[in-house]
């Protein structure tokens, strides 16, 4: 057993951290407009909103409270917090993890 476990075949309740990496990888293939909600653009291009989200990509924020910055860019990161927070929270209401 402690074999299999090993490879992964075991659920084991890991607090949402893989479902925190698949998001992570998922959200990193898409800007803010195509993962915010219609109508949260704040301006005509979203640039400062795609900065923060871009740079909590990079910077792989997993707290939304972690962003800091203006209005516009905080509006961006907090997005992929968000984001990140919703994946765990399906993850741990789900049965299969």
């Amino acid at each position: 057993m402690a074999l299999l476990c090993l490879v992964g075949a075991c659920e084991v309740d890991d607090g949402g951290a893989r479902a925190r990496a698949v998001a992570m990888k998922l959200l990193a293939r898409e800007t803010f407009a195509q993962a915010a909600a219609p109508g949260r653009c704040l301006h005509d291009d979203c640039a400062r909103q795609q900065a923060g989200f871009a740079y909590a990509v990079r910077a792989r924020v997993i707290d939304p409270d972690d962003c800091k910055g203006d209005e516009d860019f905080v509006e961006g990161c907090r997005q992929y917090g968000e984001d990140l927070d919703r994946a765990v929270d399906k993850a741990l209401r789900s049965p299969n993890g």
